[in-house]
């Protein structure tokens, strides 16, 4: 017997095997070669419950083409559940999102309503600072453009413009427009240089000295007064805040448009004018003029 015909049986059953296999619908594929392995990768045919024809790929294995055909019943169920575990992780994050906003809103009224009792406090300590310090002795009001007397002595006091004219002017005999007697200071009666009856008059007879500081302080903590009352009132909203602490009762009229801010600016604005008209005119002025503004004062 030779060699081939030896083969033959063996031939035989592979013929009978790849034909047995196609009536089932298995196809051999390529034989792989592992070392000194041959592995024949079968073709399946799955079968749903439809009766449709799921081919897995060629190297797909009995095992793997089960488990595939299991995960393809069960997708929906994992599919809803899935999206299920991402709805409520969506809303826990939403959740979340929401309490953080929360905190948030709060801390931000918490750090507003600081904001503003620091302002209330700052606008507070500005009004009694210029209580203290510069409160004209005439009006017992905040000074509008401060002026001093050009006292012989060592006086320094200040008034607002407005008070220190009318205190002097007050003085003046209306008859004749001339100051029969020396005006003084109205708190520490130091005598004010005299004033020539006729002109000319020298610049150093003038009876009055600007206190550029005290006008500088008081414009600038007036403004900052009126910006923080104003801010103030914004912020609050029309709401009561409980941890306020009760302010002065002319505070609220230091505000823009106010009436004490008002009155106040009107006094600065006259003064600055008629002390300016009487120092560029000075030297040149008569009595009959001392009496007309004696008049306008109304003194």
């Amino acid at each position: 017997m030779t060699r081939s015909d030896k083969k033959q049986p063996v031939l035989h059953r592979r013929r009978s095997l790849r034909l047995s296999n196609l009536e089932h619908g298995i196809k051999l594929a390529e034989p792989i070669k592992l070392g000194s392995f041959k592995v024949h990768r079968k073709r399946h045919r799955v079968l749903d419950d439809a009766n449709t024809t799921v081919a897995p790929t060629p190297s797909c294995s009995p095992t793997i083409a089960m488990r595939t055909r299991r995960m393809t019943l069960s997708d929906p169920d994992n599919r809803e559940q899935a999206l299920t575990w991402r709805e409520h992780d969506l809303a826990m994050k939403s959740k979340e999102l929401e309490q953080r906003l929360a905190a948030l809103s709060k801390k931000e009224e918490e750090t507003s309503a600081l904001l503003q009792q620091a302002k209330e406090r700052e606008a507070r300590d500005i009004f009694r600072q210029l209580e203290e310090h510069f409160t004209c002795s005439l009006c017992y009001d905040i000074m509008a453009s401060p002026f001093s007397l050009n006292a012989a002595g060592q006086c320094g006091h200040t008034f607002c413009a407005m008070c220190i004219l009318k205190w002097t002017f007050s003085r003046l005999h209306r008859l004749c427009g001339c100051w029969h007697e020396s005006v003084d200071c109205p708190i520490c009666r130091s005598l004010v240089v005299m004033t020539p009856e006729k002109p000319p008059r020298l610049d150093f007879t003038f009876p009055f000295v600007p206190n550029r500081t005290a006008s500088a302080i008081c414009d600038s903590w007036v403004e900052r007064l009126a910006y923080l009352l104003s801010e103030t009132k914004k912020g609050r909203g029309g709401k009561k805040n409980r941890t306020r602490v009760d302010n002065p009762s002319d505070l609220p009229h230091w505000r823009e448009g106010g009436a004490a801010r008002k009155e106040w600016l009107r006094k600065r604005s006259e003064g600055k004018a008629l002390m300016s008209s009487l120092y560029s005119n000075w030297s040149r002025l008569t009595p009959e003029n001392f009496a007309a503004m004696k008049d306008d004062l109304g003194v």
